[in-house]
């Protein structure tokens, strides 16, 4: 993933409602709050006050989300957590490919991207 030409570590979280980035990217991007902070649960269950920003996204396989909309978290070694609000706007699948004996996954807005293996990213 990158935000404004910076790549880092993302998660791909099936349980986060909507995507965050890391506070220090943020800082780091120089961003400024664009809304009023949102409460935001946490999986531990604490709520945070999450100040709200638009980036630009870019994901692996070349499909980028202008101007979109997120929160921010302070702990932990990703960049961004991405949740469904963009995983539900797309075709997201987990694969076992045996013969490499490696999980991969695939992201696409189209469907039929999902089919092609060079769009495939490894799952850690």
């Amino acid at each position: 993933m990158k935000i404004k030409k910076k790549r880092g570590k993302v998660l791909w979280d099936t349980g986060a409602t909507f995507t965050v980035v890391h506070k220090k990217t943020i800082a780091n991007l120089e961003l400024r709050n664009v809304d009023s902070a949102k409460t935001v649960r946490m999986a531990n269950g604490s709520e945070v006050a999450c100040p709200i920003h638009y980036i630009d996204i870019k994901l692996s396989n070349d499909i980028t989300l202008l101007k979109y909309k997120v929160g921010c978290f302070d702990t932990g070694e990703y960049m961004a957590i991405i949740g469904m609000d963009i995983i539900g706007s797309g075709s997201f699948s987990i694969n076992y490919l045996l013969d490499e004996k490696q999980s991969v996954f695939c992201f696409s807005i189209d469907p039929s991207i999902c089919m092609m293996r060079n769009f495939q990213s490894k799952v850690l």
